[in-house]
């Protein structure tokens, strides 16, 4: 049951994610396009490294690039994210962002250290009735499940040290 779990709230995160990129690398395409174009027909040294910016340019077929990304992120089945979460669930109050939330569904990265977001989920979770049934954490990562009644939420937390943030990816069930 476990094993099903991570990959469901995976696979949500991975879903919404191909949304999201396909979005904005469609845009980024555009851009890319117009600044190859630029520096190609902007390149003074030699007509070698012109025509080779320019082959490279009419060669990349960036609508049929946008079409391919527009389908694919149109025929991904992810649950509607209205942006409204449970009640019962808590986000924490401070700088956070890119919430995602649903039914199902609620992430979001904040500012806040590891520790300090792992211990506000085992201190507010059960305020607002869930009970911790399990608990697995080790260096940069944690997962906490928690039940109330017949759902079930499991709270992932992922250090990212590099970014000086943390991520929480909230799954809920039933």
């Amino acid at each position: 049951m476990r094993a099903f779990s991570n990959r469901m709230l995976w696979l949500n995160l991975g879903l919404i994610l191909v949304v999201l990129m396909a979005c904005s690398i469609t845009d980024r395409l555009r851009d890319l396009r117009e600044d190859a174009e630029a520096v190609a027909t902007g390149v003074e040294i030699g007509g070698e490294i012109l025509e080779t910016g320019e082959a490279l340019i009419t060669e990349v077929d960036f609508e049929e690039v946008e079409e391919t990304l527009q389908a694919v992120s149109t025929d991904v089945d992810i649950p509607e994210l209205s942006g409204e979460k449970p009640e019962d669930i808590p986000v924490m109050g401070g700088e956070i962002g890119d919430l995602v939330s649903s039914a199902e569904l609620v992430s979001y990265f904040t500012t806040e250290s590891f520790d300090d977001v792992v211990d506000f989920y085992k201190r507010e979770m059960p305020l607002n009735g869930w009970t911790l049934t399990k608990e697995d954490i080790s260096s940069g990562i944690a997962e906490l499940t928690f039940e109330k009644g017949t759902r079930k939420a499991t709270v992932v937390i992922t250090e990212i040290p590099f970014i000086d943030q943390t991520t929480v990816v909230i799954n809920i069930e039933g």
